[in-house]
């Protein structure tokens, strides 16, 4: 009996690492492929300029900052703040309701008529935040996430802060991007994802 309680033991201990391990992983080559997006030329918003990027600093890759989160549909047009003059058109489909370390929060999700023009995005909202580091281990105006788009009320969604990213202009000037709305800003620190670049 003993033996196969330990046995037992030892299995759902290595599964578990095994599943930690994966996570892990899929984390890395996320942040991978994000950095071999700057350093294409092709693909970077450094252009020609790709000498001038210096990598991505990420924050340790913690899984709390993976959350089940809850759709709640509340369709309407919305107009955000970009870091130019001009105004950024969305559909704000609703909110996302999760918790994360005790706390109750919500972040509002949007999607843009150009996403579906993209084969990429086509099936991704947008969730565009600040939280308590911003301006400081994370960029000034914010980061970006995306989820699998919802596709009725309650739906749950995975939203993963661990692959929180940086608009263009966190790194080169002259890029006109969506800085969140104020509803947007989590009165919590998000230690996830790629950290403030300056």
């Amino acid at each position: 009996m003993r033996l196969t309680f330990f046995s037992i033991l030892v299995l759902v201990t290595l599964f578990s690492f095994s599943q930690n391990e994966t996570y892990q992983d899929s984390i890395q080559a996320f942040q991978d492929e994000y950095t071999e997006h700057y350093e294409n030329p092709e693909t970077s918003p450094y252009k020609e300029n790709i000498d001038l990027f210096e990598g991505h600093a990420f924050f340790p890759v913690d899984e709390k900052y993976k959350v089940k989160a809850v759709f709640k549909e509340t369709p309407s047009f919305s107009v955000l703040n970009t870091s130019t003059s001009r105004m950024a058109e969305y559909t704000k489909l609703g909110v996302l309701e999760f918790n994360l370390e005790g706390e109750k929060l919500q972040l509002a999700i949007f999607y843009s008529s150009g996403f579906a023009k993209d084969e990429e995005y086509a099936d991704k909202a947008f969730v565009p935040f600040m939280d308590l580091t911003s301006g400081g281990k994370s960029y000034t105006n914010g980061r970006y996430c995306y989820v699998q788009l919802p596709e009725k009320d309650g739906d749950e969604v995975i939203l993963d802060f661990n692959k929180a990213t940086n608009p263009y202009c966190a790194y080169v000037s002259g890029y006109s991007c969506t800085i969140p709305p104020d509803e947007n800003n989590l009165a919590v620190e998000i230690l996830a994802g790629v950290k403030n670049p300056k």
